[in-house]
């Protein structure tokens, strides 16, 4: 089912008008504006994401992108509705990261997985992705009036920006998860305009006109771009329509201008106004400006004359048929002006030098940014030459002038000319100690390399090359030289993460470990995925997962990372469960009553506290016949109490059946201790009953029975998933994904003779999965013997995680299931076909 969201829904609350709050600067700035308005606000963007804004840049006054967005639950269908209708694809693919139909975790996975995937393979094919994120509030679940239209107060939303409160811990839990599937794109090379938050200038969203928004902006920021490196993301700041009383002015929670790439309004209704085009604009300073969203199209000729500054239009949803006609859409996209999928033409390095990647700078691109020439003192700009690279280069002779250039690599190269008349730099990296560099040449050579930086840690740097006022004994003067610098960078990933391990699991966690990767420059860390999430982050060759459920099982991945953000490929995937719940209950004696788990006291009884018994408290009795009885549901139980020289004997019995004797005489007291233990029964309700014989020891000097405690032991239960590695399989078993199958998958083959083999520790095992009309005959064996062939056919499908085989009464002890593909079937199915979901164990 594809979720249609309801415009409508968001216009139901007034706005409330509030002034603009200054803003610390946390971003890249440029002192150029020139170099601001095609620099994206990451200082370590990707060459993809700088070429992308490039080429948005470039479409100023002469193109606009059509667009189509689409739901996370069916990421290609209306992208697909435009080809039905036009004929062509749409240039930018819309995308949805935030969950509002009430899915499972597995789901979910599922469902953002199929959007990662359909987004590589659109831009490998030319086009342009951009994603929105529906953000769940912290605290609630993937629902949306209650969720994402969640009413939040600007108390409520202020606790959620502040660091430290438990808010603030579910916000960052979200954006990690939501950052592990972009992490995918950044790997693949896939640049993404991303407008998290959007129409925060209207009241009917949670984070939707709160005067601290631009906290909530800098938290993602910030967590995305110095956390988990996603520097593939061009930032797109959307608002709504400021149409009062729906939406308030652009500026009222505009972030700053150096916090964003690209700012965008969401139009429907048919009310593209002039207004807000040109408001837009003007609080833009020159940076791209675009249609986040819209229901009816915008009017191709009101593009071309008055509202040319926007680059891209994306549709919503359904919006593309149910509120346009078919020939408003034909028309709109034959449009001369509007550009679709085969007619995007970015050009690789149009951007500028990619963050941390390798390049040329020129001398002349001059500023106070990633890699650009920052000039200080007195320098001079030449042009005209056939021999200095790009034609010119820049020269200074005045003490203490000097360049700066900051970069993000390993090494940097100076190049300039060396001449007769040539003097000494001093050049040093990050402030440290200055080196001598001689421009001294007899004969005149431009554009040569003049030094080489030591090799450097992946990261960010700085060079700065000044002039000395010193020189050569030969040389007649004291001039230094800029022509450009090559920056030397890391782009080597590091190798997979080996042989990852669960050494130990507990009911709520799973500890990892794994073999060190290698790197050309240095490891600098590991990202430990659970699925396709970040589970979090070390720089040990050891990992704790925490806060899982117990008896679940889960896959793991791990990925190696450098200073450069070069990221491995991931490590073998592990399969490991989580211990099962403990099968142990203590009762104690102060628990009483006729009920499961308590103690029914008949006769005389005596209650006394001590130190040494248990919770410090215990009953005891002398009287013959007098007795407690337990009512418990498990397979065994043991008997706690007091032993002493003046204890006698217990008649003890389970449901009524043969009493056995029972010393509780010592000559030591002892408190406390194991008393007795019942034999194994079949697992399910049972009376323990301790009846004071009246008997005694004949080394003891009394009749007393006493009663601490019991220990009730139940049936373990543990589940283990068809991708456990502790599951042997041969032959050529299929993954499957299937909503609904333990943990969501499922194996399946129909070649004779391959099999899965599983050994485990219990007395009785269950084989779990459904049965269908496609399945074939499966022989299970035990411990080498063949126990069953089980016929898996049914018409139609049968229930998911359905018992198929079950064996009990196995001895204490381990044993091995073995189940093999029959290449038989019953005479209705349609193929021979075998599933397996999990295996249960019992014990």
């Amino acid at each position: 089912m594809i979720p249609s969201v309801s415009r409508w829904l968001k216009k139901t609350l007034l706005v409330v008008m509030i002034t603009a709050i200054a803003l610390p600067i946390m971003y890249a700035a440029s002192t150029d504006k020139a170099a601001a308005a095609v620099s994206p606000i990451n200082a370590n963007a990707s060459q993809e994401a700088r070429d992308l804004l490039a080429y948005l840049y470039s479409l100023e006054g002469t193109n606009i992108l059509s667009g189509q967005h689409n739901f996370l639950e069916s990421p290609d269908y209306w992208t697909n509705q435009v080809y039905a209708i036009t004929g062509k694809y749409p240039a930018v693919h819309g995308y949805e990261m935030g969950a509002i139909s009430g899915q499972t975790e597995a789901q979910l996975d599922d469902q953002r997985q199929a959007v990662v995937d359909s987004a590589i393979d659109w831009y490998e094919n030319g086009g342009i992705v951009t994603m929105m994120y529906h953000a769940n509030k912290p605290g609630t679940g993937y629902c949306w009036s209650e969720c994402v239209q969640a009413g939040t107060s600007e108390t409520e939303f202020n606790q959620i920006v502040t660091p430290g409160t438990t808010q603030y811990d579910q916000l960052i839990a979200n954006i990690d998860l939501v950052a592990g599937y972009l992490e995918q794109l950044r790997d693949a090379g896939v640049p993404v305009l991303w407008r998290p938050f959007h129409e925060m200038n209207g009241g009917w969203f949670w984070w939707g006109q709160q005067p601290n928004y631009y906290k909530l902006w800098d938290i993602m920021y910030d967590r995305f771009t110095n956390y988990h490196g996603l520097n593939n993301l061009i930032w797109v700041w959307n608002a709504n329509t400021p149409n009062t009383p729906w939406g308030a002015p652009y500026s009222t929670y505009f972030p700053g201008i150096d916090k964003v790439d690209v700012l965008a309004v969401d139009v429907y209704n048919n009310d593209y106004q002039q207004s807000y085009h040109d408001d837009l604009q003007t609080l833009s300073q020159g940076k791209i400006i675009s249609i986040g969203e819209c229901g009816e199209h915008p009017n191709p000729s009101t593009l071309a004359s008055s509202q040319t500054k926007y680059r891209w239009f994306m549709t919503w949803g359904e919006f593309l048929t149910n509120g346009n006609t078919t020939a408003q859409t034909q028309a709109l996209y034959s449009d001369s002006r509007v550009l679709t999928l085969d007619e995007v033409n970015i050009v690789p390095g149009s951007g500028g030098i990619g963050g941390g990647g390798p390049g040329t700078v020129d001398d002349s691109v001059t500023g106070t940014g990633l890699n650009q020439f920052e000039y200080v003192g007195t320098w001079t700009a030449t042009s005209g030459s056939s021999v200095k690279y790009n034609g010119g280069d820049h020269y200074s002779l005045t003490t203490n002038s000097y360049y700066q250039v900051d970069f993000n690599g390993t090494g940097i190269k100076l190049y300039g000319t060396k001449d007769a008349h040539h003097g000494i730099a001093a050049v040093s990296i990050d402030g440290g100690t200055e080196i001598d560099v001689d421009f001294y040449a007899g004969t005149r050579a431009d554009n040569i390399l003049i030094w080489t930086s030591p090799a450097l840690a992946a990261g960010s740097h700085t060079v700065k090359v000044r002039v000395k006022g010193t020189k050569n004994a030969s040389s007649t003067g004291y001039v230094v030289t800029a022509d450009r610098v090559v920056i030397d960078s890391d782009t080597q990933a590091p190798t997979a993460p080996a042989s990852l391990t669960s050494p130990s699991q507990t009911q709520t966690s799973i500890n990892l470990s794994w073999s060190a990767s290698t790197d050309n420059v240095g490891v600098t860390g590991y990202d430990v995925y659970r699925g396709s999430t970040l589970a979090g982050s070390t720089t040990s060759t050891s990992f704790s997962v925490t806060g899982l459920t117990a008896g679940t099982a889960y896959s793991f991945t791990v990925k190696a990372k450098d200073g450069a953000g070069n990221v491995s490929a991931a490590s073998n995937t592990l399969n490991a469960s989580t211990a099962s719940v403990s099968n142990e209950t203590i009762v104690n004696d102060a628990t009483t009553g006729t009920g499961l788990n308590q103690f029914e006291y008949v006769g005389t009884w005596n209650t006394s506290t001590g130190a040494g018994t248990y919770n410090g408290d215990d009953h005891y009795s002398l009287t013959t016949n007098s007795y407690y009885q337990v009512d418990f549901n498990g397979k065994q139980i043991k008997l706690y109490g007091s032993k002493d020289a003046h204890h006698g004997i217990a008649a003890v019995s389970i449901d009524g059946g043969t009493e056995v004797d029972v010393d509780f005489y010592s000559a030591t007291r002892t408190d406390n201790t194991l008393l007795w233990t019942s034999p194994v029964v079949t697992s399910g309700a049972h009376t323990l009953k301790v009846r004071v014989k009246g008997t005694k020891n004949a080394g003891s000097s009394g009749y007393v029975v006493t009663a601490d405690r019991v220990t009730v032991i139940s049936e373990t239960v543990v589940t283990t998933d068809d991708r456990d590695s502790a599951i042997t399989y041969s032959g050529s078993w299929t993954l499957d994904n299937w909503t609904g199958d333990y943990a969501d998958t499922e194996k399946y083959s129909k070649t004779t003779n391959d099999y899965a083999q599983f050994t485990f520790t219990g007395n009785k095992i269950q084989v779990i999965g459904y049965k269908q009309h496609n399945l074939g005959k499966v022989g299970v064996y035990i411990d080498g013997v063949l126990d069953s062939t089980v016929d898996l056919y049914t018409s139609g499908t049968g229930p998911q995680q359905a018992v198929l085989y079950e064996k009990s009464g196995l001895s204490s002890g381990s044993h091995t299931i073995k189940l093999v593909v029959t290449g038989t079937k019953n005479s209705s199915s349609s193929d021979y076909f075998v599933v397996l979901d999990a295996f249960k164990v019992f014990n």
